[in-house]
């Protein structure tokens, strides 16, 4: 027993952050310049879509501009704990039965540094929490853009079906090619590279192609650039010759409804790690209160006249010493990292051998 975390287990924590907090960076960064292109005719839902894209971009800059200082309240406890336990640790040179009543004041300030951290992970996680709820209600206006524009062609709703499976199949794929970063590339300080893909759709009016609209999408990796993989992809340029089969078989309207899907099947992708983001915070928190339970329980041993020396918990103060600097190595290495711009590849659908 000692006084720090399971190190596998907080490394693990701490990595999640990285991986799910720069992907959200990432993701929602790639969706800031994306616009629908007029149709002439315009048809009815179009300023619908526009709007609800455009509250989409601007729940994506509240993300941008307010993340940032909340993934540091997060992160930061493990720095600031850190240092407290190392200050504890070396005035404790000797743990003998005649200190238990100073240790059991001292514990107290590990104590009150613990609900500190608390008190920064719930701020944090406010701001995480408020982020999200504000990008669910731009999401579900999309999603009744959408709506809106099916119903408008209800008796193509199976042409509409099998667009919107290829662009979700497409965008899979090109996400399938992003990596994640472990705790040792963490550790070393490794960063991300961000591949920006954009991805074009375009109408055919007949034999002229009127770009509709433009989307980008991030793909992270360990390191590499994955600008080469992506353009010599065989699997993405099937996937873009089977969408615009599917697109040139249907009129200019209702390829512009199915383009709208691009659109959806991006902003699923942020949905979905929105629903993630919270949940580093929240498996951080059960860590700290185990933390919190541990210092208290000793306090309470002492107190109740147990010999210090006796106690695994502070026989092994060095070991924790090092585990709890270890991890705020790792912490800073994470409130560090940084995401390098790769290549930039234009994707859009075109015919087989194009």
């Amino acid at each position: 027993m000692q006084l720090s975390p399971d190190a596998s287990e907080a490394s693990n924590l701490l990595t999640g952050v990285a991986n799910t907090w720069a992907r959200l960076f990432a993701y929602v960064g790639s969706i800031q310049s994306a616009q629908f292109q007029d149709l002439d005719p315009a048809p009815a839902w179009l300023e619908q879509a526009r709007a609800a894209l455009a509250a989409n971009v601007a729940a994506g800059e509240q993300w941008l501009d307010h993340a940032p200082a909340a993934t540091a309240a997060i992160v930061s406890p493990f720095l600031n704990y850190a240092a407290t336990f190392r200050a504890f640790h070396a005035g404790t040179p000797v743990v003998s039965r005649a200190i238990a009543e100073q240790l059991a004041e001292d514990l107290g300030g590990l104590v009150d540094q613990l609900d500190g951290a608390l008190d920064a992970i719930a701020s944090g996680q406010e701001v995480i929490e408020g982020l999200a709820g504000s990008w669910a209600d731009a999401h579900q206006l999309m999603l009744a853009a959408a709506a809106a524009a099916a119903a408008a062609h209800e008796q193509e709703h199976e042409a509409l079906d099998e667009t919107a499976a290829k662009i979700a199949e497409l965008e899979e794929r090109l996400s399938g090619l992003g990596e994640n970063m472990r705790s040792s590339d963490l550790a070393v300080g490794r960063t991300f590279t961000e591949t920006q893909v954009e991805l074009v759709v375009a109408i055919a009016i007949g034999e002229v192609e009127i770009p509709f609209v433009g989307i980008g999408l991030a793909v992270l990796s360990v390191l590499i650039d994955m600008g080469e993989m992506i353009a010599n992809s065989r699997e993405i340029d099937e996937a873009l010759t089977e969408l615009y089969e599917a697109l040139v078989a249907e009129s200019a309207e209702l390829q512009a409804v199915s383009a709208l899907h691009t659109v959806l099947a991006v902003l699923q992708r942020i949905d979905d790690q929105y629903l993630l983001a919270g949940q580093p915070g929240r498996e951080l928190q059960l860590l700290w209160e185990a933390e919190r339970d541990k210092v208290q329980r000793v306090q309470e041993g002492l107190r109740a006249g147990a010999d210090p020396a006796q106690m695994p918990d502070l026989v092994n103060l060095s070991a924790a010493a090092q585990a709890w600097d270890a991890l705020a190595a790792l912490a800073q290495r994470l409130l560090d990292l940084q995401t390098v711009s790769g290549t930039t590849i234009r994707l859009t659908p075109h015919p087989a051998g194009a």
